[in-house]
């Protein structure tokens, strides 16, 4: 359970990689405070990682076993009453083509 969350902290949440695969924007326009029971993503964690070895093999990797998807966790997300509609926007990306080490003072 969250407690204490706004809408766009519970979005904040459901878009880490851990739990989607694609950034979830709040256009409720519902503001507040809320405590947010998440009923059934403990479930919807344990079929992405099945076990500790997997787990530890998609942390390590980078690679779940099972790819979350809007369509997975739709479910957990309908029992809260709301709902997840696909679409398309513009977003800032952040591109690192250059590294260099700090010079020695």
């Amino acid at each position: 359970m969250l407690v204490g969350v706004t809408l766009e902290y519970l979005c904040r949440f459901l878009s880490t990689p851990h739990v989607t695969d694609r950034p979830i924007v709040d256009k409720t326009g519902v503001a507040g405070m809320f405590d947010v029971p998440l009923p059934g993503l403990s479930e919807f964690m344990v079929r992405r990682y099945p076990d500790a070895a997997a787990k530890a093999e998609a942390e390590a990797t980078g690679v779940s076993p099972f790819p979350p998807t809007l369509e997975t966790l739709r479910p957990v997300v309908q029992k809260l009453g709301l709902n997840l509609d696909p679409a398309k926007a513009p977003a800032d990306i952040f591109v690192i083509d250059h590294v260099e080490r700090p010079s020695g003072n």
